[in-house]
């Protein structure tokens, strides 16, 4: 992906020099932290929540199966069940429940789902039943009861494999062998397969919220993957965990989520895995309302730039004029796929159109030549040539374990090969909604260049601002729009749509500028631009949509041009496939930065920690004995986590460097808005490096940004560098020649 490809052209200082850099050699050297809508900087400060469970919920007293060896566990539950049980159990019934839990305890990916066994119509000799499982193996074991042929019986559940169908795949025991006819307990559901006993424990409303909240800390891992796995882990839906953004995977992120109806404990067991994402949960607080998208004030961003080569003057003058005059607001590269092939930007116009074929063919696409050369050849060439045959399956098995979403619609493909509509569908409503999303980005990033292209960085007639509402007067509401003409003058949108509400609600689509009621849409006058009433950093553009106002001037034709090269029409979002229609927002065109510092520091070992975190010490804490020897194997963490008294990984190796190299470029004057600046300094990091050691420059960042900025712009702005990935890959391999 090329940035000119997306529209990403313009720089607000170009006769400011830039300078090299490697970005993302640790991860700690890319760190964001989010910000919450009271100001406040997330860190992670405890992640003991034991205190705060036991005052609302009580002691739990440990269970068998956490203190005793798996086969005192299993035979405590033998010993107790046969106690409890009023006949005397056969030794053929005694091994098939030994076999089925000592399946359960080794996590026997082979083991059968269920045993169902001990047929008894007395209910409190069943309860009985039923605590001595929880205390011997409640871990590892889930116990409900069954119907068959009108007699009771308990039906035990392999909580490794709460997921497998249960068919006719049952291991019988008791009584239980042979018997098809069974009336499922109407207080029991069925889930996954299984009759899932209910949580019967009353929830204390009249004490707490019904969420819990908490601060996710995770490294090399992004938003959507983490939640995935938590999901798992705690054998959860989907849409149970929220958050307020989402997050990159290459750094360290620390944001809140909100769970509903969970204890702080139940997250023990992520808390103790050492294995590759790591991953730390904590602070847990009781809430009445989950987490919404868009529901934080912004980012607090720490970025380490290793290996700098430039004149340290220079570079703190970039880094000056960065603070006063901000840089261009673009949607960052990340906002349009990895690769050419899959541009989301592309497959939105697809969906747009209707055209479901399109949008699957945009996925599988084959990059310009110039590319394939520069990313050193096309590791999706064999993937394509299957595709382009028209076999399906043998294209989904040759893609990575990545692309697992394309891998659903070739397989849904190779089933129905001419439903391209259905394929398209096998993603959620949600993913399928970004790429319309992504369009927009596309749209508003090239109609930005032109705005600043045509009339440079000041504010004309017919430039569209954002004006903040009063809140003394006026509708049901209590706000009223700024006083302007009434043709001049439109609503900006609470949310972009139902359908981004619905997506905020998932926890999927990125956060973006989504008002929130506090502004309105204003065009700029002949008396505004004379009385010098707004800065151009009061400027937005339109990201189009169905109820979007246009600008006043000839920006408004180029954004309507571009819309019919494309095939399209500003009726389209309203006229598309109903999941599709976007009302439409407004983004800012500038941005600065907010409470920059930075600094420059000497170091002398290439990997020397410079920007250490509170995850260290968590890690610090690695049970000695541990394995080693898989430390570059990545391993999904709701597998991995199962195994966390066991074997448990090292985490994975650093990201290799990644190095940009810059042009010599300018600097326009500075708005007027700037803050003190800190004293450029250059420190020594402390290392226990031999003093003789080759001294290396870095140049440290901290700053905040509005929901829905990107820090690689800034990056792009101050550095004068391309954040293509092509572009780095070619520097990086320059460097190491």
């Amino acid at each position: 992906m090329k940035e000119e490809d997306v529209g990403i052209t313009e720089y607000t200082t170009p006769n400011c020099k830039g300078f090299v850099g490697i970005l993302k050699q640790r991860f700690s050297d890319f760190v964001v932290r989010e910000i919450t809508l009271d100001g406040e900087v997330l860190f992670l400060k405890d992640i003991d929540g034991k205190a705060l469970q036991e005052s609302i919920f009580g002691k739990e007293e440990p269970t068998a199966a956490n203190v005793l060896p798996p086969e005192e566990a299993v035979q405590g539950t033998i010993d107790e069940i046969t106690k409890i049980y009023p006949t005397a159990i056969t030794t053929e019934d005694i091994e098939s429940l030994r076999v089925f839990l000592n399946g359960c305890h080794s996590k026997d990916a082979q083991a059968s789902p269920t045993w169902i066994g001990l047929p008894c119509d007395d209910k409190a000799v069943r309860g009985n039943l039923h605590k001595a499982i929880r205390v011997h193996s409640s871990d590892y074991v889930e116990s409900a009861t069954e119907q068959i042929n009108d007699i009771w019986h308990i039906k035990l559940h392999a909580k490794h494999l709460l997921n497998a169908p249960s068919s006719t795949t049952d291991a019988r025991g008791g009584g239980g062998g042979g018997q098809n006819n069974r009336n499922h307990n109407n207080n029991n559901r069925q889930q996954g397969g299984f009759v899932k006993r209910k949580n019967y424990q009353a929830w204390p409303a009249d004490k707490i919220g019904d969420y819990l909240r908490f601060t996710l800390m995770k490294e090399n891992v992004d938003t959507i993957s983490a939640v995935n796995n938590l999901n798992k882990v705690l054998h959860i839906k989907a849409n149970n965990i929220c958050y307020n953004g989402t997050k990159d995977k290459r750094g360290i992120t620390i944001q809140h989520c909100t769970i509903y109806r969970k204890k702080p404990l139940d997250f023990l067991r992520i808390n103790r895995y050492f294995g590759n994402p790591f991953v730390r949960i904590g602070d847990f607080q009781y809430v009445a309302k989950s987490a919404r998208l868009g529901d934080l004030a912004g980012n607090r961003f720490e970025i380490v730039l290793r290996n700098v080569q430039g004149d340290e003057t220079d570079i703190a003058k970039a880094c000056d004029a960065l603070r006063t005059t901000g840089f261009i607001n673009y949607y960052g590269l990340q906002r349009f796929g990895k690769t050419y092939a899959g541009a989301t930007h592309k497959i939105g116009r697809a969906v747009l159109l209707s055209d479901w074929q399109q949008c699957i063919e945009a996925m599988f696409e084959a990059p310009p030549a110039d590319i394939i050369a520069a990313n050193g050849g096309d590791e999706l060439a064999d993937v394509r040539r299957q595709y382009q045959a028209g076999k399906f399956e043998m294209a989904a098995m040759l893609l990575p374990q990545s692309m697992y979403r394309e891998r659903e619609i070739l397989l849904r493909l190779a089933k129905t090969p001419s439903d391209f509509a259905g394929a398209f569908n096998t993603m959620g409503r949600n993913l399928r909604l970004m790429y319309v999303h992504a369009y927009q980005s596309a749209l508003w990033n090239r109609s930005v260049s032109e705005r600043l292209k045509r009339f440079g960085y000041r504010v004309v007639v017919g430039d569209l601002v954002r004006v903040r509402r009063a809140a003394t007067e006026g509708g049901s509401n209590g706000v009223a729009a700024a006083a302007a003409a009434p043709e001049a003058t439109a609503a900006a949108p609470a949310a972009a749509d139902a359908a981004d509400d619905e997506a905020a609600a998932a926890g999927v689509a990125e956060e973006d500028d989504v008002d929130d009621g506090k502004y309105s849409i204003h065009r700029v006058t002949e008396e505004d631009v004379a009385q010098g009433t707004y800065t151009v950093y009061d400027v937005v553009l339109p990201l189009l949509g169905s109820e979007s106002l246009l600008p006043g001037h000839e920006i408004a034709s180029f954004m309507l041009e571009q819309l019919e090269a494309d095939g399209l029409r500003p009726d389209t979002f309203a006229t598309c496939h109903p999941a599709y229609r976007l009302k439409g927002n407004y983004r800012l065109m500038l941005q600065l930065p907010g409470e920059l510092e930075y600094a420059l520091v000497r170091y002398r070992h290439p990997d020397e920690e410079i920007n250490a975190t509170e995850l260290q010490p968590y890690r610090n804490l690695r049970p000695e004995g541990t394995n080693s020897s898989n430390n570059n194997k990545k391993r999904d963490i709701s597998t991995a986590v199962a195994a966390v008294d066991e074997e448990q990984p090292q985490p994975e190796d650093e990201p290799a460097a990644k190095k940009a190299r810059v042009d010599d470029d300018e600097r326009p004057a500075a708005n007027g808005n700037e803050t003190a600046a800190p004293v450029a300094t250059t420190t020594t990091s402390t290392s226990t490096a031999d003093a003789a050691a080759p001294s290396y420059l870095a140049l440290t960042l901290k700053f905040s940004l509005q929901s829905g900025c990107y820090a690689t712009m800034l990056l792009r702005e101050v550095m004068k560098m391309s954040t293509e990935t092509a572009h780095h890959a070619m520097l990086t391999s320059a460097v190491s020649k």
